[in-house]
């Protein structure tokens, strides 16, 4: 006669096997929902940048998917942003970690460059927006008066959490940062705190004064000594691409396509 004790486990031992298979279909769950989020990410904040820009594609060639450590693959595209500079954006929709990032580099105005990353990882999820001065005329009205319009905004958000950063060798090239622990309970509001600072960002683009040829020949000058700097020390985005690629691999797409500075050369000949 089998024991009391003998029958309790065997309920017991059930539980205990089913726990991997629990937390299998929570993580497809919670994969498969990223993907959405993700992607609503894309749409939205391409649907802000084509209502205010006539963007041209360019090809990205041998750049146009790269294999990221953690993320599988990741597609690349950019864009000609006429009267403004390049629009490079980074989505990966598979594996257990999503993200799109928006990366704008002005080069016709006397704005920051902007990065706007959206990181979906299973339950914790963030949004990384840094804004750096790549002009040199961060002093100039429209300039100030672009980062004001930002912080504004930001601060509008106050409610998502902020999302405490080290200090980086880069910190003196923000004019802004602001990280947040995106809240899994309302992704309407993550996503409008996205369209948001887009809007603001590319609103001040508009009003800003027009750069003269030789402020685009040093804000172009200052792109390649950030990407070389990027190179050796890290930080954002790039630290995926220098584990991804080589480092004339990881030069090469950082001045083709992310800052995009060699193609814009092209388009000035």
């Amino acid at each position: 006669m089998k024991s009391e004790s003998g029958k309790k486990r065997k309920p017991i031992r059930a539980v205990i096997a089913g726990i991997p298979v629990l937390l299998a279909g929570l993580t497809v769950f919670l994969s498969l929902k990223n993907v959405q989020n993700a992607d609503r990410a894309f749409r939205n904040g391409m649907g802000i940048v084509e209502g205010m820009y006539q963007l041209a594609r360019r090809e990205t060639g041998e750049f146009r998917e790269i294999n990221l450590k953690g993320l599988k693959k990741c597609s690349v595209d950019q864009f000609d942003m006429p009267g403004f500079g390049n629009l490079a954006i980074l989505r990966t929709h598979a594996g257990l970690k999503q993200k799109t990032a928006f990366v704008m580099t002005p080069y016709e105005k006397k704005m920051p460059a902007c990065t706007v990353e959206y990181t979906y990882f299973l339950w914790m999820s963030k949004a990384d927006m840094e804004f750096c001065d790549l002009t040199g005329k961060e002093d100039s009205d429209g300039y100030k008066q672009a980062v004001m319009q930002l912080d504004k905004t930001c601060m509008n958000y106050y409610d998502i959490e902020e999302e405490q950063q080290a200090s980086n060798w880069n910190d003196s090239f923000r004019a802004l940062a602001v990280h947040k622990k995106l809240q899994k309970q309302d992704e309407l509001r993550n996503q409008d705190m996205l369209c948001s600072v887009l809007s603001t960002y590319l609103n001040a683009a508009k009003a800003a004064a027009t750069d003269s040829p030789e402020d685009t020949a040093q804000q172009l000058a200052a792109a390649e000594s950030y990407s070389e700097q990027l190179l050796e020390n890290g930080g954002g985005p790039a630290d995926d691409i220098r584990e991804a690629l080589s480092r004339d691999q990881a030069q090469a797409f950082l001045s083709k396509v992310f800052f995009g500075t060699e193609a814009y050369r092209e388009n000035m000949q």
